[in-house]
């Protein structure tokens, strides 16, 4: 996320400072670009291998990504539900809302069950 941040703000500076209407135009794209290079980073600490890559190591890998799909899943059938009982308008969900938090489940989900371990 700190990649991200270094990266992004000083570019969408240097963008609006030089081409203000260009950065008006393509602000949505430094958004979309932002949050790709956030989920680049989360995949990359994911897949991070640990000092001791051993069979335990596997299986807590497996049950936290199998863990975070099923929050996924559930994460997919409830917030449109809860968003309709709340402000009465029916949302679609997209990419970025699921994966995002699915990403964050599995790291946190891995982390404490190799502290458990």
């Amino acid at each position: 996320m700190l990649f991200a941040i270094i990266v992004s703000i000083p570019f969408a500076i240097w963008v609006k400072k030089f081409n203000p209407e260009a950065f008006e135009n393509y602000k949505q794209i430094y958004g979309i670009l932002f949050m790709d290079i956030i989920y680049i980073g989360f995949l990359l600490y994911a897949g991070a291998k640990e000092k001791v890559e051993d069979e335990l190591i596997v299986k807590i890998r497996s049950q936290s990504l199998a863990s975070a799909f099923i929050f996924g899943i559930v994460w997919i059938i409830t917030k449109p539900i809860i968003h309709y009982m709340l402000q009465n308008e029916i949302v679609d969900l997209h990419s970025q809302d699921v994966i995002l938090p699915m990403l964050i489940m599995y790291i946190i989900l891995f982390h404490f069950n190799n502290k458990n371990r």
